[in-house]
């Protein structure tokens, strides 16, 4: 089973080196064959692209349509070549284990077509403008760290509603 990871950025070069860097398969103890990644970058300029090919070449870079993150991240999906779709923003800090976390939920939970990620702060909020959504306990699906079935998002969700700018 080939996992496909979808990473969309825009302008946050330092942050998506800092998730990237925690998707290698030495850090994830996860065969590099069992997964791949796509960043998909809105970003004006190619500077995560430049960085990416010196080095993350294992990581496919792919121009965004600059259209804003839900049509930025159905551009990343539409390059994926897994059965099942993993969304990650690009200022996550994924666990050394979830990719293999995500590959067990479906051993376990034959039938299952949708999987949410726990979500957690590294830190306090240090300013009112700082957002961060919290997924303790699960129950709330937000698009920066969950699994999805291939089929389901292409043939019945059609993607992110790109309607959604920002």
């Amino acid at each position: 089973m080939l996992l496909s990871i979808i990473i969309p950025t825009y302008n946050r070069l330092e942050l998506l080196v800092e998730c990237l860097r925690r998707l290698i398969p030495e850090v994830q103890q996860f065969p590099a064959s069992g997964y791949e990644i796509i960043v998909t970058d809105d970003s004006p300029n190619i500077l995560s692209r430049s960085h990416i090919e010196k080095f993350y070449q294992f990581v496919k870079w792919v121009p965004g349509p600059q259209k804003g993150p839900a049509a930025n991240r159905n551009n990343g999906a539409t390059y994926a070549k897994g059965e099942w779709l993993i969304f990650f923003d690009d200022d996550c800090l994924p666990a050394s284990n979830i990719i293999q976390a995500y590959e067990n939920a479906v051993s376990i939970h034959p039938g299952v077509t949708v999987f949410e990620g726990r979500i957690s702060a590294d830190r306090e909020r240090r300013s009112l403008i700082e957002e961060s959504p919290v997924n303790e306990r699960g129950g709330y699906l937000w698009s920066c760290n969950f699994m999805i079935s291939r089929s389901i998002f292409f043939d019945q969700l059609n993607g992110f509603d790109s309607n959604f700018p920002y």
